[in-house]
């Protein structure tokens, strides 16, 4: 999430179930996060840094996680704003040895935040190729926490959304996709002077 735009401004709940309601045919997956920050948690002597980040039910398909034990947040997590989290095997490697992590609780500190989450999973950590040439030990490599998305909007306390991940079924045509969503976005920012959605498919970018 970027800071700068104000909640009148982003992205609503209302407007991403219109959305699916809308397009259920062509979609897959809606994908959602806000991030709450960069921080660490700590035992003891142990550490391992993080960034806490809240996704929805769709983040973990539209991103290609891989979860190895346990499983990732579901709609049950975010319908009870529960303090729940799926973390990485780098960051179970450093904080619980080769010991099982599901159950667990961490303790995570992000800036003014303390909180203490149980882990539900567990995911396998693959560096982005931009990360390629970074020589960070995995002692002090940062990996993402997933908390549910209403735990962390509750820390942030902000409304809405700056963006969202749309995944499209087998066989949409993106472009076409595309230009039906920016016009399905463009009759509730008719009348924002300052503001607007604007969507860019993989295949364009590439």
């Amino acid at each position: 999430a970027t800071g700068g735009i104000e909640d009148k401004n982003r992205i609503t709940d209302e407007m991403l179930a219109d959305l699916e309601t809308t397009f259920s045919d062509e979609l897959d997956a809606v994908s959602i996060s806000e991030s709450v920050g960069s921080g660490q948690t700590t035992a003891g002597r142990l550490y391992a840094n993080l960034s806490l980040t809240g996704v929805n039910t769709g983040y973990a398909d539209a991103n290609s996680l891989t979860v190895e034990s346990g499983r990732f947040l579901n709609e049950k997590d975010d319908g009870g704003v529960k303090k729940v989290a799926v973390v990485s095997d780098k960051l179970v490697a450093n904080m619980f040895g080769g010991a099982d992590a599901l159950g667990q609780q961490i303790t995570v500190t992000v800036g003014e935040h303390v909180g203490v989450y149980t882990i539900v999973g567990v995911y396998t950590y693959e560096a982005s190729s931009m990360m390629a040439g970074q020589t960070a030990s995995d002692k002090d490599l940062s990996t993402t926490v997933y908390i549910p998305l209403s735990t962390a909007k509750k820390i942030t306390r902000s409304a809405g959304y700056s963006s969202a991940t749309l995944i499209t079924k087998t066989g949409v045509d993106s472009a076409a996709f595309t230009e039906d969503a920016t016009r399905f976005f463009d009759k509730y920012y008719s009348r924002n002077e300052d503001y607007g959605v604007s969507l860019t498919s993989m295949e364009s970018m590439m």
